[in-house]
């Protein structure tokens, strides 16, 4: 849904920069709120269908594996400490 720019909706829409707005319609509500610039690329050229299609490609991929081992190396990786941030 596009807004005019300058037009009354325009105009409450600028609240929500500062906090959700809430929206009410027969004892329903809504939370509306800004999505910061820097967020919108995540989606940007985001396709379901090649989604699906990597998906059903990778499908076999770990066949083979040792499955046991792969869950302890993935638990160690996990214990480890990064920069910034505590496994704990």
């Amino acid at each position: 849904m596009k807004v005019t720019a300058g037009s009354e909706l325009a105009g409450l829409l600028k609240d929500a920069d500062v906090a959700p707005l809430v929206l009410d319609t027969d004892g329903e509500r809504y939370r509306l709120a800004r999505i910061p610039k820097e967020r919108e690329g995540i989606w940007a050229g985001y396709d379901p269908g090649k989604v699906l299609e990597a998906l059903r490609k990778s499908a076999g991929a770990l066949a083979g594996v040792d499955r046991r081992r792969l869950l302890v190396d993935i638990r160690a990786q996990r214990s480890q400490d990064t920069r910034g941030r505590s496994a704990s």
